[in-house]
């Protein structure tokens, strides 16, 4: 009787075991099913420009916060999918906010890994080209995720060949395009900028294509109040700190001193004015130049008794804006105050 009872007990312990392992064997394939199609599956972002939540979002590090998209998963999603993760990021056209499209890929890859893991990836130019070729919709469409991928697609190339697209150099614009000068600083010292750019200093990027990308800024930076008309000539730094020239007698440019308008210069950085202590760092107050550590340049407009300051700024080669001080492509680093003191 014992030994017929031993052997039940060990034949259902078997049966449970086998039943055990079946489960679990049922579950790996499915979850390596599931797995295998969110790899070939662009990823799905929470809240995006058309959802009524995103008006809530008013700062950029909340924008990013909501856009985030989880650790590892675009390390195994295939470049196919990872194109469309990227192109559909709600905060890609940040790239176009700043002096270069360089340094706008950049930044952007500091808050998003999808970007950096693209441009990575060895298919990249490929999968770039089969998107744009499928999608091309050029003409037409003003969405900037049709665009972006054959604005990626330039830089990779371009990349390739040692050169630059969609990009100027303020020391060395191309022909055609401007011409780099010595600006004036305030304590007797110079400066790198250009003068008089144009459409022609920024390849693959015009006036049309402009504004459809200044249309993507006030979706996704809904504080935001145009200000001034799109254009090339001037950049945030200009305006920030070369306005106080026109009430000057100096002259901006030596070379140039019948056109003392900043609106005509592009200055490259604020470092050396900043270094000659042509002006002292201050608290928040109106007037004061606000300097973001992301390399842009605002003048504090208003002091809110609630919130944060709200500032004007020139975004790239776009419009003027004011906006809240956070909720712009510039906001998710430090900011410092500045006043002059000459």
């Amino acid at each position: 009787m014992k030994q017929i009872s031993k052997k039940v007990l060990a034949f259902t312990t078997i049966c449970f075991m086998m039943i055990g392992m079946f489960c679990i064997g049922s579950y790996a394939v499915s979850d390596q099913s599931s797995a295998s199609q969110a790899l070939n599956t662009a990823f799905q972002y929470p809240v995006t420009q058309e959802d009524a939540g995103w008006e809530n979002l008013n700062t950029l590090e909340k924008k990013i916060e909501a856009c985030e998209v989880p650790n590892g998963t675009v390390e195994h999603m295939t470049t196919k999918a990872l194109v469309e993760t990227v192109v559909n990021y709600p905060l890609i056209i940040n790239i176009y906010a700043f002096n270069t499209f360089e340094d706008g890929i950049q930044s952007v890859s500091e808050y998003f890994n999808g970007l950096s893991e693209l441009i990575s990836r060895k298919d990249a130019m490929e999968e770039l080209a089969a998107y744009s070729e499928q999608n091309d919709v050029w003409d037409e469409n003003t969405d900037v995720s049709f665009y972006c991928a054959k604005d990626l697609l330039a830089y990779l190339e371009s990349k390739m060949q040692n050169s630059t697209t969609s990009d100027i150099d303020p020391t060395n614009p191309p022909e055609g395009g401007g011409r780099a000068v010595d600006i004036n600083t305030p304590g007797g010292n110079t400066t790198f900028g250009s003068h008089n750019l144009s459409w022609g200093s920024f390849e693959g990027l015009t006036y049309e294509k402009s504004v459809a990308i200044r249309e993507g800024f006030m979706r996704t930076y809904e504080s935001t109040v145009l200000l001034g008309e799109i254009t090339p000539m001037y950049n945030c730094h200009s305006y920030a700190w070369l306005r106080d020239y026109q009430d000057d007698v100096r002259f901006i440019c030596d070379e140039f001193p019948e056109d003392n308008e900043y609106t005509n210069y592009w200055l490259k950085t604020p470092e050396d004015i900043i270094d000659e202590s042509s002006y002292v760092e201050t608290d928040e107050e109106v007037g004061a130049i606000a300097y973001y550590t992301s390399d842009h340049s605002a003048v504090v407009y208003s002091l809110p008794s609630r919130g944060e300051p709200v500032v004007i700024s020139k975004w790239g080669s776009n419009s003027l804006f004011r906006h809240e001080l956070s909720d712009c492509p510039y906001g998710y680093g430090s900011v410092s105050y500045w006043v002059a003191d000459y």
